[in-house]
């Protein structure tokens, strides 16, 4: 599934996007925006695979707004001056597409767009040691080894690495899990995930991290401990 948002002013053009959507099984479509300051937050949550992104709104750019994404998300371009083509040619976009667009030009942006994606989970798949993340507008590509705990800060998470500075980056504890392999990680407290391999020693309802200590939820117990003990500690 390539999960899709659009950032989109005209009614017109967002209707007929999120109709030819509806016909495209491997597409889900996200929420969308009017505006580029209001998608910040969803684009950076990691969970956006494809942006719709329209070229001019209010006579700002999308390509300088796209800048901050580059490298981290995907994009298809849709304006009103053709000539604009080429800037998204120069930003590594996977297609651009006119105004006037019909559902056959739509299919095959589409599927430029799937294969693409496609080709990046290859990629990731390849990469298992390493968790990727958004921070800063910048795709960040961490080594599980480096990793000692996260911890959440509002709707933000605080990844704490080995002798280096903590990465903030905007995601929810669930997504994380799903991104984490369940042999080193592990959740324990509704605050806390922690590197099994990191922890030195527990005392009580306290995990000691060597440059930290963690609390243990009472929910989380049980499961930490089986883990704990699985390890041979």
């Amino acid at each position: 599934m390539i999960h899709c948002s659009a950032i989109v002013s005209d009614s017109e053009l967002l209707r007929k996007i999120l109709e030819f959507s509806k016909e495209v099984y491997f597409i889900q479509m996200e929420e969308c925006f009017s505006q580029y300051e209001s998608s910040k937050k969803l684009l950076n949550s990691n969970t956006i695979d494809l942006i719709f992104l329209e070229t001019r709104i209010d006579n700002y750019s999308a390509f300088e707004f796209y800048m901050n994404y580059k490298n981290s998300i995907n994009v298809i371009f849709i304006g009103k001056d053709k000539s604009e083509a080429f800037d998204a040619f120069f930003s590594d976009a996977i297609d651009f597409l006119d105004f006037n667009i019909n559902f056959s030009r739509f299919i095959q942006a589409i599927n430029k767009a799937k294969r693409t994606i496609d080709y990046q989970r290859s990629l990731s798949r390849f990469e298992d040691n390493f968790l990727h993340i958004r921070s800063e507008y910048k795709l960040v590509k961490i080594a599980h080894s480096e990793i000692t705990y996260f911890e959440t800060l509002d709707d933000y998470i605080k990844v704490h690495l080995l002798g280096k500075k903590p990465i903030l980056t905007l995601m929810s504890m669930k997504n994380l899990l799903n991104k984490l392999p369940a042999e080193k990680f592990i959740r324990v407290h509704r605050s806390y995930i922690v590197s099994i391999q990191k922890v030195i020693s527990v005392r009580g309802k306290t995990i000691d991290l060597g440059i930290s200590e963690v609390p243990i939820g009472k929910s989380y117990e049980s499961d930490f401990y089986k883990m704990y003990m699985k390890e041979g500690f």
